[in-house]
């Protein structure tokens, strides 16, 4: 599967290492997380999303709402690696390193660690 770098509310870890078309869910920090690996995404930049670097615990809003699905959204922004390397409060991504390719997306996924016990 190849690699597209525009985020349209499936997850991306999902749909290209499993195969799967998973629908990102808002969890309780106002991130989108897939409620299967728990990646999470901030989309507080109109222009690019940032894959966080620390996993959600599925600690979700009312998933029977459709409103909280990443799928209610018109999406056409860019993947983009966080901007700083520190964790916390940085959720902004980082324009000058978009995810521009898999190999550059793979790479990003082993700098994610942990679970943020915050969302």
């Amino acid at each position: 599967m190849s690699f597209d770098p525009y985020y349209d509310g499936h997850c991306p870890e999902c749909r290209l290492l499993r195969g799967n078309d998973e629908e990102m869910w808002l969890n309780r920090g106002d991130f989108f997380e897939c409620p299967n690996c728990h990646l999470m995404v901030s989309l507080r930049e109109p222009t690019m999303t940032a894959i966080l670097r620390r996993r959600g615990n599925g600690n979700f809003r009312d998933q029977t709402n459709p409103e909280n699905g990443s799928l209610a959204e018109d999406f056409s922004i860019r993947f983009g690696r966080l901007h700083g390397e520190n964790l916390q409060p940085h959720i902004w991504p980082d324009p000058a390193h978009p995810l521009k390719d898999i190999a550059s997306f793979r790479h990003y996924l082993t700098e994610i660690f942990g679970v943020d016990p915050l969302v």
